[in-house]
């Protein structure tokens, strides 16, 4: 099992359906948005509803006032017979559709893989089954998606968005919208990466300094210590909680370490042990370095 962690993604839907051909229209217009049906006129319309699949509560599509339907003038036409009151022109359902499109607002449960954070990318997914037997009259087809929203989000931005057919448990036939977000490295960068590689290099400079500024090294090498520790806790108090380690958990602990070493280091230089081992073995060059 990959390990990951749950992410929300509320995200605005636009809903479409088209009708087979035992349905007549009368009179249509060239332009969509003359073409409208009312919700009465709706409700006489056989409609499949599609669940949306990897939702908290398996939410589904719904007819309303706030849906909006229109047809498309796309066909031919025949003439009304002659014992109708009334001339019109008639139009097939099969080849001018009904298109009903509906904005929804919903959860989407995601699995977010953080471990090579910051460097992630992320794939956020929303899942469209049809409801109930209504695949055995239906089929799900994925045309096209247009992402209409910022592409520069608070923690990522956007790459691309996609939509395909899949299968899910038990078989069952799906359309996937897959949204694929990156992340921008100058943030992280700047407010945790370089701040930590600017307090290891001063930490390692204090190698280069003089015997008798033992109590400098000791000072700097504490305080850039106690820098990191800071460091570590606020970047880590602000990413989601895992069970297993990212990447810059390896690098600020690896930061950690520098500072530690340098004042063991720095300490058994200047023991009373080392220097009496370098008064018994001076031939021995490693103990005056």
């Amino acid at each position: 099992m990959r390990p990951s962690i749950v992410a929300i993604l509320v995200i605005n839907l636009w809903h479409a359906c088209r009708f087979d051909g035992r349905l007549t229209m009368v009179d249509l217009n060239e332009q969509d948005n003359l073409n409208t049906l009312t919700l009465e006129s709706r409700q006489s319309i056989w409609i499949p509803k599609v669940i949306f699949y990897n939702t908290e509560i398996k939410s589904e599509s719904i007819d309303d006032d706030k849906a909006f339907a229109s047809v498309h003038r796309a066909g031919l036409y025949r003439r009304r017979n002659t014992t109708y009151l009334h001339n019109g022109y008639l139009y097939s359902g099969k080849d001018n559709p009904i298109t009903l499109s509906r904005v929804y607002s919903d959860k989407f449960i995601c699995e977010y893989d953080m471990r090579v954070y910051p460097f992630d990318k992320q794939a956020c997914t929303a899942i469209f089954i049809l409801k109930g037997n209504a695949g055995s009259f239906v089929e799900l087809v994925p045309s096209m998606i247009k992402y209409l929203g910022p592409i520069d989000l608070p923690q990522y931005y956007v790459m691309n968005a996609t939509i395909q057919s899949i299968a899910v448990p038990p078989n069952i036939t799906a359309v996937e919208v897959k949204i694929m977000f990156g992340r921008r490295l100058l943030s992280t960068m700047l407010t945790s990466y370089l701040p930590t590689f600017i307090i290891c290099l001063v930490s390692f400079t204090t190698s280069y300094f003089k015997s008798f500024y033992f109590e400098a090294i000791a000072t700097v090498n504490l305080t850039a210590l106690l820098s990191l520790t800071t460091l570590f806790i606020g970047v880590t108090n602000l990413l989601p909680k895992t069970s297993y380690i990212k990447m810059i958990d390896v690098w600020l602990i690896s930061c950690l370490t520098v500072p530690f070493c340098q004042v063991v280091l720095q300490v058994c230089h200047f023991s009373p042990l080392m220097l009496h081992w370098k008064q018994c073995f001076p031939a021995f060059p490693f103990l005056h370095l």
